[in-house]
């Protein structure tokens, strides 16, 4: 969903490397880390740029321009479109949609937990526990080079002493 993209740490509407030095820092210090927290801040013709700097701190009115028309460029006239419909609401975030958050990225992974939470609640943290045990079960019983061998032994072997606790 275009209004989910991110705003920064690499996304395909990061700006941070375009001559915008610490856009980063305030948009992190702010809060508005996806398009639709901009959006609803200067408007979804992204031309608002007293909004935009009074939502970031900015002191210079010509630098917000300039942030916006970043990111205006980015944008295909679809997506712009898009824009517009959810600015005279006709394009809302589906409320059925039981994970409007998953979208295909690099950083799928992060979002792996919140979904596992969605699905089981209280009891996902059960599903990691058992996958680390599973996992301690294996190195330790199955693995050649961990079976039937004490931590000091294996320690002794990458170190040539014995490992001492202090």
């Amino acid at each position: 969903m275009l209004l989910r993209e991110p705003l920064i740490h690499n996304a395909r509407l990061d700006i941070s490397n375009s001559g915008t030095p610490g856009l980063t820092v305030a948009l992190c210090r702010t809060k508005t880390l996806c398009l639709q927290q901009l959006v609803d801040a200067v408007g979804p013709e992204l031309s608002d740029a007293q909004a935009l700097g009074s939502l970031l701190g900015l002191h210079s009115v010509r630098v917000a321009q300039r942030i916006l028309q970043l990111w205006s460029q980015i944008l295909c006239p679809e997506e712009k479109g898009l824009l517009r419909s959810y600015g005279q609401g006709g394009a809302r975030p589906d409320p059925a949609d039981p994970f409007p958050e998953i979208y295909l990225s690099p950083g799928l992974g992060e979002l792996t937990a919140p979904l596992l939470q969605k699905l089981w609640g209280g009891y996902v943290y059960l599903l990691f526990m058992a996958v680390a045990l599973t996992a301690l079960w294996v190195t330790w019983f199955r693995m050649p080079e961990t079976r039937g061998r004490s931590f000091d032994d294996i320690a002794e072997e990458f170190h040539g002493a014995r490992a001492e606790f202090k």
